[in-house]
């Protein structure tokens, strides 16, 4: 398979190799391999990320960025950034001088929330799997509709 590269020339991936992998990794009690299953986390990650930088790009980002959901989002997406663990920041805040820890504001989204205990814990699948991305998005596109109204 011949794919794009921008940093340079075109490069090629043999899928015979992973498709084989794949079907290997495919057990018959409906249970998926460790390769399978990091495949999966790669995709959920990427998608994060990506999906996260874009909605930043939104010129009404700044106008929802506090709100739980956004502030859970961004937390997903920098634990993908991070190897699929959570990390949280502690920094002293440049206004009060005083010793500041991630995460600092309400972090929520349908019943679950992101607090300092997730620490280096992974964010697919041990917090969320890959079900719960398309609900997390509708959420998102609600907060960016309520500015519609």
């Amino acid at each position: 398979m011949q794919l794009e590269a921008r940093s340079g020339k075109p490069s090629a991936v043999s899928i015979e190799l992973l498709v084989a992998e794949i079907r290997k990794n495919n057990l018959p009690d409906n249970k998926k391999g460790p390769f399978f299953t990091k495949l999966i986390q790669n995709y959920c990650a990427i998608f994060c990320v990506a999906s996260f930088d874009r909605l930043q790009e939104n010129p009404r980002f700044k106008k929802i960025e506090n709100e739980p959901v956004i502030q859970f989002f961004r937390h997903i997406r920098n634990g993908c950034s991070h190897g699929n663990k959570f990390f949280f920041k502690t920094y002293i805040d440049k206004k009060t001088g005083k010793k500041t820890q991630e995460p600092t504001k309400l972090a929520q989204f349908r019943g679950l929330a992101i607090d300092r205990k997730l620490m280096g814990g992974k964010v697919f699948f041990d917090f969320l799997s890959a079900g719960d991305i398309p609900y997390l998005i509708e959420d998102v596109s609600k907060e960016l509709e309520k500015l519609q109204k």
